[in-house]
């Protein structure tokens, strides 16, 4: 590329000066130009605008890993290390030439700077800490110094929550630039992401998100030191020291200016500064970025480029031949070194490497980037299987490298598995790009490119799922625009705001979605709120409108509109006339709030004027007078029920005309209860448990028994509660009070003292077993006495013949509860009485015969033991054991707790009074629950004649 004649000028100055748009401006000026940058990532930048002015036929990129070169290319754009050799064109540019000076890298830009030349004109541009060195190697060359367009000042140190909009936080490890990014989506919706080890589609992706302003920070790692043109305002620095690939070390002030010199575009100011836990910068390191002023470069990296392949030793020896000049100083050992030297150790690499054409070859293998960055041991084995293909065959095998690619082509996995993804195929899209590699340079070109193409959009999708909050952006974006945020709220109460997923809103409060914290959460509310002040004011007057029906109120007090919570029952100044307090959002205002409360108020007070009608009419009959009046006021403050030996003195003091005016609203004196029946009903109960909970000032409000139930668990339960529940605890259970009254009207008519058995009647109106009714007789105050005795079998002397009715026996009492309504129960109980059930098995009218039974009669007719031997049955079979109870009233014995009698000495009961009538004993009675005894035999019945034979025998 050396030109004798051609003119060379070093473009020199800090950032923002405008050399790169200079450099494209003078190659266009030429019929063909070649210009290199210091990374891909700017090389494609700066192809896509010239072919934007001059068209992609007359334009190329040339890079490690892409190769775009039409047949009539006229300017090649290329990375410093891709540069076409022994081109001859008429212009060459080389950016950022300060690079000279870089450990790993400068032996290539000093190469560039002392020979490549265009035929016509030569622009080098970089630092002005170039301008000596260039000076003394390059003593041809005019210098053009530029002054930077903007101002560039100096903020301190901000935290991350308060970092200005439009700013890069610059990071000096993928860790760091990960960590920084998911506290800005936290705080602020989110981040692009920016590495120069990003594939160009990943890097424009993520820049055109930052640009379009989607989000409105940007954290990168040094690359955007490198001529990346952003709209960037302010730069931060997490850190002040970096791992260089063999040490961390502190930035030189000519490093950090190269980034701080990315704040400001154009003619606009930026300004730089620190952030978490970066150190402040000195007053003179200040000084010396703001002003430019920076210590000039002394020596330069230098590697010879004049190789001998004669051999792998003497191509080696020639790598390593020092400089002859003091002011180029020997470059470290690069990796395509490290790799000949370890592949010159290899007797099957030394053994093909034995000419000039092999030895080249190899070198031009060991030149592959070691992307890859798993150790150099395995890069070396990399290389060296590459070589042995290529000297063999010429060519990489289809098959192999198809293996290495698909292997490689997959989409999933996490932000690293996908960039670690992105490094493997960079090393075959390099191989596919080496002219003569493949046996189909075109087809792998392609193939390789289309997989770096989905691995970017794959790695692009996750950086942005993790590190963007796109609801967030989107919502600070409108807001700072101070446009009318748009709110839309579902039919199922979802609400988004301008398209993004907010929360919910349930009646009038706006439950915002969890995932949201910190001050993400804060602008998601405040941007919910802004948008929803429309739909608050059209849902109150919806609810004001709203039918009754569509309002309830819950055991525990809550206000109901459908399915939502829209207020709740509280304390008011009478246990009948509560007050409400309804549930809006302080952001849905004054207005709404009132019209709701009054709504629930008006709700609430029908409610009660409904449920409790009757009771209401007695505080309101102003007929009442005296005793009655005092008894109707006492009975409104107990909700309609009220325990009779609590108000014993005051019933006996009523006269029939007072009871009788109180029975006109529906008031019953029961033996343990005053009540109204109208008032057990399962809805006015449930609101009777809840406004005397909040009268009591209670917590926890106790649950409504399940409607229909005559008796209830009574374990744990105060009497009071149960009371208000219409129950009344009498042993483990507590029985329904209208249902308790009516056992107290069959248990009128039993001899308590002589005691009796239950009747069919009792146990069906209390729905249970025997075992059961004697807990609960017991519970009542009564003794029950536990007893067995032989169950009446049914005594057949003949079969009946096929056509006789069958007599069904009398059907067991049901255990499970008996399902009625006050209303149906409270009519007397001796219009519901069952009549008494027959015993079981016997057949009316029969007498069993006895002391005949061993005997045959004449007749024709079986005796019971003739019967027994027909059946099969045995003689000594056990007689069937049948349990009964006695129960006598026992005065305070077995009492339970909280369960009270009328009177001590038991109920009033119609059994024999004073001195035992003749052959009657003081003791108590056995009864059986058999039917008597018919004296008579009906003459109809089959088996008169059997009975009658046996009848007179007797």
């Amino acid at each position: 590329m050396a030109a004798k004649n051609g003119r060379i000028t070093a473009v020199l100055g800090p950032t923002n000066t405008g050399k790169t748009h200079y450099a494209i401006e003078r190659m266009l000026a030429h019929r063909t130009g070649v210009i290199g940058l210091p990374l891909r990532l700017l090389a494609r930048e700066v192809y896509d605008r010239i072919v934007a002015l001059r068209g992609p036929s007359v334009v190329a990129l040339v890079t490690g890993e892409e190769r775009i070169v039409p047949e009539r290319t006229q300017y090649w754009v290329c990375t410093v290390e891709a540069m076409p050799q022994g081109m001859a064109c008429d212009f060459l540019a080389v950016d950022e030439i300060q690079l000279c000076g870089d450990p790993e890298r400068g032996y290539v830009f000093t190469d560039r700077l002392l020979n490549a030349r265009g035929l016509h004109e030569t622009l080098f541009l970089g630092s002005d800490t170039m301008r000596g060195m260039i000076a003394a190697l390059v003593p041809e060359a005019g210098f053009d110094r530029r002054e930077r367009f903007s101002e560039l000042s100096y903020s301190g140190s901000k935290k991350i929550s308060r970092m200005p909009s439009r700013a890069a936080i610059v990071g000096f490890s993928v860790e760091n630039v990960y960590a920084i990014a998911e506290v800005l989506r936290r705080l602020k919706g989110g981040a692009a992401v920016v590495m120069g080890a990003l594939s160009p589609r990943t890097r424009n992706a993520q820049v055109d998100m930052y640009q379009s302003g989607e989000v409105g920070y940007l954290v990168a790692t040094d690359a955007i030191g490198m001529g990346l043109n952003l709209d960037i305002d302010h730069v931060a620095f997490s850190g002040l020291r970096k791992f260089d690939g063999r040490r961390m070390r502190d930035l030189q002030p000519n490093e950090l200016a190269q980034i701080a010199g990315r704040a400001g575009r154009h003619t606009r100011d930026g300004s730089f500064g620190v952030t978490g836990e970066a150190p402040p910068l000195d007053d003179g390191l200040v000084a010396a970025i703001t002003e430019h002023r920076f210590a000039p470069l002394k020596r330069l990296q230098w590697r010879n480029a004049a190789l001998e392949f004669g051999s792998v030793e003497r191509l080696i020896a020639s790598l390593e031949r020092p400089p002859g000049d003091e002011r180029l100083v020997m470059a470290r050992e690069a990796d395509d070194l490290q790799a000949l030297r370890s592949l010159a150790e290899d007797a099957e690499v030394a053994a093909r490497a034995s000419d000039g054409a092999s030895v080249k070859l190899l070198w031009d293998v060991c030149r592959i980037p070691d992307f890859r960055g798993i150790s150099h041991a395995e890069h070396a084995h990399l290389v060296a299987r590459i070589f042995g293909f290529l000297h063999q065959s010429g060519r990489v095998p289809d098959d192999w490298l198809a293996a290495q690619i698909d292997r490689i082509d997959r989409t999933d996995g996490e932000i690293d598995t996908l960039s670690k993804r992105l490094a493997y195929i960079r090393t075959w899209t390099y191989v596919a790009q080496r002219k003569g590699w493949t046996g189909d340079d075109s087809h792998w070109r392609e193939a390789t490119r289309a997989v770096e193409d989905r691995l970017s959009d794959a790695l692009h999708r996750a950086l942005t799922q993790r590190f963007v909050d796109r609801r967030t952006s989107v919502l600070l974006s409108r807001l700072k625009q101070k446009e009318r945020l748009v709110a839309e709220v579902s039919e199922a109460g979802e609400v988004t705001v301008e398209g993004q997923h907010a929360g919910r809103l349930e009646a009038f409060r706006f439950h915002q979605d969890p995932a949201a914290t910190g001050e993400e959460a804060k602008t998601l509310r405040s941007a919910a709120m802004a948008a929803l002040a429309p739909e608050f004011h059209l849902r109150a007057d919806r609810f004001y409108n709203a039918p009754d029906t569509e309002i309830d109120f819950t055991d525990q007090g809550g206000l109901m509109w459908g399915q939502h919570a829209v207020g709740k029952l509280v304390a008011g100044a009478d246990a009948l006339k509560p007050a409400v307090r309804s549930f809006v959002d302080e952001e849905a205002g004054p207005d709404v709030a009132q019209k709701v409360e009054r709504r629930l108020q008006h709700f609430i007070d029908r409610k009660v004027a409904t449920l409790f009608e009757p009771l209401l009419a007695v505080q309101k009959d102003e007929t009442l007078t005296g005793l009655a009046k005092g008894f109707g006021f006492r009975l409104v403050e107990a909700m309609g029920i009220i325990g009779r030996d609590r108000v014993a003195a005051d019933v006996k003091e009523l006269d029939q005309d007072a009871r009788g005016a109180l029975r006109k609203h529906g008031v019953r004196f029961g033996q343990f209860t005053i009540f109204m029946p109208l008032l057990l009903k399962p809805a006015p109960t449930r609101l009777r448990l809840v406004l005397a909970a909040l009268a009591e000032g209670r917590d926890e409000f106790p649950e409504s028994p399940p409607p229909g139930l005559v008796t209830i668990p009574a374990a744990g339960a105060e009497p009071a509660t149960l009371l208000l529940a219409g129950y009344r605890a009498a042993g483990e259970r507590a029985i329904r009070i209208d249902m308790l009254e009516r056992l107290a009207d069959l248990l009128r008519a039993e001899d308590s003292r002589g005691g009796f058995e239950a009747k069919p009647d009792m146990l069906s109106i209390t729905g249970m077993t025997l075992e059961q009714f004697a807990g609960l007789m017991e519970g009542l105050g009564y003794r029950a006495d536990r007893g067995e005795r032989e169950k009446v079998r049914p005594v057949l002397d003949e079969a009946p013949p096929a056509d006789a009715p069958v007599m069904d026996a009398a059907p067991e009492p049901e255990a499970a509860a008996v399902m009625a309504s006050p209303e149906e129960q409270a009519a007397p109980a001796e219009a519901a009485a069952l009549p008494d059930a027959p015993d079981a098995g016997g057949v009316p009218g029969a007498e069993a015969a006895a002391g005949e039974g061993d005997e045959k009669r004449d007749d024709g007719v079986l005796t019971v033991a003739e019967a027994e031997t027909e059946t099969g049955a045995t003689a000594d079979a056990e007689p069937d054991v049948e349990v009964f109870y006695t129960f006598t009233w026992g005065g305070n014995r077995g009492r339970r707790e909280g369960n009270r009698q009328r009177k001590p000495g038991g109920p009033k009961s119609k059994g024999p009074k004073g001195k035992p009538k003749r052959g009657q004993t003081d003791g108590p009675k056995k009864f059986s629950s058999a039917p008597p005894k018919k004296d008579k035999i009906d003459p109809s019945n089959p088996f008169a004649a059997a009975l009658m034979g046996l009848k007179d025998k007797s």
